[in-house]
Parts: C-alpha cells; structure tokens; sequence
C-alpha cells in the first residue's frame, strides 16, 4: 500500500537514508508551500520557507524518532512550519518598522490563523495521498468516472460521453471508489489518528 510505503518512507529519511530524500521531499514539500501561501507570503518567500523547514528536518532527523501511534509526524512538522511561518513575518514587520515606524500599517496578523491552516493542509495532503492510493486500487476508467464526477462535479451525461460509457456507470464506478476511499481513509488514520473526512 502507497501510504505504508510513505510511513516507512519517513523513517527511512529519520535514520538518515539519502536515497529516500527525493521522494520525501517531492511529497512535503508541497504541503509546506500550500502553508506558506495560505498564510499570505508570497511566493519567493514559500521557496525559501520549503527550503529552510527542508533543511531543518535534515538536520534535526537523528533528534526525532518516529511515533505512528500518536501521530507525532504531523506535530513535528507543522510544528516547524508555524515557527518558520511566524519568524518571516517578524523578520518583515522589523524591516518595516525599521524603514519607516510612522507609516507602517497595522494589519491583522496573518499568523493567529496558523493552526488552522496547516490542519487544513494537512487534511488535504492526506486526502491527496489517499487519492494516489484508491487510483493504484481501481481501474482507470473507474478512477476517472469519480474524478469527473465528484472532485471535477461534472454532469454524468458529459461524463458518459467523454469515457464512453452509460450513465448508469458513472454511479456505479463512484460508489465502488467511495467504497474503497472510506477504507484507505481507515487506514491512513492508523498513521494520523486526528485525520477523518466525511464520505
């Protein structure tokens, strides 16, 4: 299974395995931008926050052991995340104080909504990996049919149409993958215990 591969993936990247790395990085370091940018940085600065959350879990990889029971991978790394996250605004709001105190608007800090935007994220990289794995367990035009009609909401005759198939099928292929993704879901909670989704 996809996400037992990405549980000893992890570990594999804490005991200092340079061959995971690639692999680790490619998938995280797309949630940390997703955090970055729905914190309100721009884009230069979301580069810069991946590089430094990567470097910082590189090198604090022998201090964190890995703990699948209590769902510590999520605490670890959104843990650092918010700290990076909250040291660029403070950096930016020392510039600006610092280039003109007068003038420097107040605005809400974009960091008091930090917890729920890597919950969201979070809950959005696990749904992304569950997707990844029920498209490894269905055919593909069975994992289409569900993509076009539930994450794309498209019209079940447009669907029919496009896959060459009934309507009929449209509903049949969605509930087979509906089936599938609530057990992958059971699984993956076995890895983050606080991860559910209503399906």
């Amino acid at each position: 299974m996809a996400w037992t591969t990405r549980r000893s993936l992890i570990s594999r990247v804490l005991d200092g395995d340079e061959a995971s790395w690639d692999v680790f990085y490619a998938n995280y370091s797309r949630l940390v931008y997703a955090i970055g940018e729905k914190s309100g940085l721009s884009a230069d600065d979301c580069e810069d926050l991946v590089q430094e959350i990567m470097q910082a879990i590189f090198n604090g990889r022998d201090r964190f052991r890995y703990d699948s029971a209590a769902g510590k991978f999520r605490t670890y790394l959104t843990g650092i995340v918010k700290h990076k996250v909250c040291d660029f605004y403070r950096k930016r709001n020392d510039r600006m104080v610092a280039a003109d105190e007068e003038s420097a608007p107040e605005t809400a800090d974009p960091t008091d909504r930090l917890d729920e935007v890597c919950s969201e994220e979070w809950r959005n990289h696990i749904l992304n990996v569950a997707l990844m794995e029920l498209r490894e367990r269905v055919a593909p035009e069975t994992f289409d049919a569900f993509q076009m009609y539930v994450l794309q909401e498209r019209e079940p005759r447009e669907i029919a149409a496009a896959l060459s198939i009934s309507e009929s099928a449209v509903y049949v292929y969605k509930n087979r993958c509906v089936k599938h993704l609530r057990l992958i879901i059971e699984e993956c909670r076995s890895f983050d215990p606080e991860f559910a989704i209503g399906l």
